[in-house]
């Protein structure tokens, strides 16, 4: 979905990013008060009605609101998916090592492979209605994955492990993993805030709207391949890293970001020679992913392994959904910067630029 994001709604991409994160965000924030009172196969499949809900809602109708209620099914969808199957692959041995770098680099290459559908779809077929019927056979391979792939791989049984803690522990558990879970917050709030504002907004030329559309493609696509090294990495790199990589790699997705945001508006280094940095901030992501998710696994009890990766699912997505609302202002702001009409929300405070 963040693939069309600029399909759906050009000028306010980072509203496209909301939908496609908000409902997301409210399954994982409660997810450890619930996920483990259903289960896996239960979740997966209503993750496989809302898949098909969502590319239905896309791809049958033109007007912004219900094409946002598609976006909003994927989400939760998503949120489901990715919970559910983080938490069960903490329940392999050797804490999930393996089983949690398998998953990093399958949503690593979907990363890969939903840039690349649009830019062959968008190439072959044009109409965007055609675009999403054509992905209309992924729904039923979700079910056949979870139902039957699934099916006795799952040494433990279908059912998630009970948590014996009342809310308030829960909670008191979840905040405990902070040091953890905030490098992977402050990461993806980073990056995206880079993806839904920044990138946006930029384009060469800048005033052009299909250099614009293509920079966004092209940077996003790059992130993406930069998002499958590092998280393909989880293969090879066997020890965990400590707490401290963890937040310099994040310090270091905001150092890019301030960089992008200051580049947008004033054009220091403003051609395609910029691109390798995209791939940076993948890889900046993708390693602060698969690593933050291997540690948070390793460093708490078995039995309360699975609630700890729910936590930290949550952590990426709030890190997301606010860096969307910073997003949405950063693109009006460089809209207006560089004399950009067509921006979904007005800021004042943005001064407007000749260039």
């Amino acid at each position: 979905m963040i693939a069309s994001a600029k399909a759906i709604d050009g000028g306010g991409v980072a509203l496209v990013y909301i939908a496609g994160i908000a409902p997301g965000a409210i399954t994982k924030a409660t997810s450890p008060f619930w996920f483990d009172y259903v289960g896996y196969r239960t979740r997966l499949g209503a993750a496989s009605i809302l898949m098909a809900l969502s590319f239905s809602f896309i791809g049958l109708f033109d007007a912004l609101i219900p094409q946002l209620a598609g976006v909003a099914f994927c989400s939760a969808q998503s949120a489901l998916g990715e919970a559910s199957l983080l938490a069960l692959a903490s329940r392999y041995p050797n804490n999930g090592a393996q089983a949690v770098a398998a998953w990093s680099s399958g949503t690593g290459v979907a990363g890969v492979f939903g840039y690349a559908w649009v830019a062959i779809l968008g190439h072959f077929l044009p109409e965007k209605g055609v675009q999403f019927a054509a992905v209309a056979t992924l729904p039923p391979l979700y079910v056949f994955a979870a139902s039957v792939l699934l099916r006795g791989k799952d040494h433990h049984g279908e059912q998630p492990l009970r948590v014996a803690l009342g809310g308030g522990a829960r909670l008191a558990f979840a905040l405990s993993l902070w040091p953890v879970a905030g490098a992977i917050f402050a990461v993806y709030f980073a990056e995206y805030a880079m993806q839904s504002g920044v990138w946006a907004a930029m384009g060469f030329p800048v005033h052009k709207k299909s250099a614009r559309n293509s920079f966004y493609e092209y940077a996003n696509w790059l992130y993406q391949c930069g998002v499958l090294v590092s998280r393909s990495s989880g293969f090879f790199v066997k020890s965990n890293l400590r707490r401290e990589p963890l937040w310099l790699m994040s310090a270091a997705q905001w150092v890019l970001l301030l960089f992008f945001s200051l580049d947008a508006a004033h054009h220091w280094w403003y051609d395609d020679t910029i691109y390798p940095l995209c791939f940076v901030v993948g890889l900046f992501g993708g390693a602060v992913y698969v690593f933050g998710f291997r540690l948070l696994a390793a460093s708490v009890e078995p039995q309360l392994r699975e609630t700890a990766m729910t936590v930290g699912a949550f952590a990426a997505d709030s890190g997301i959904l606010l860096s969307n609302v910073l997003g949405l202002f950063l693109q009006a702001c460089l809209y207006k910067a560089n004399s950009i009409h067509g921006a979904s929300v007005d800021v004042p405070v943005c001064s407007s630029s000749s260039s």
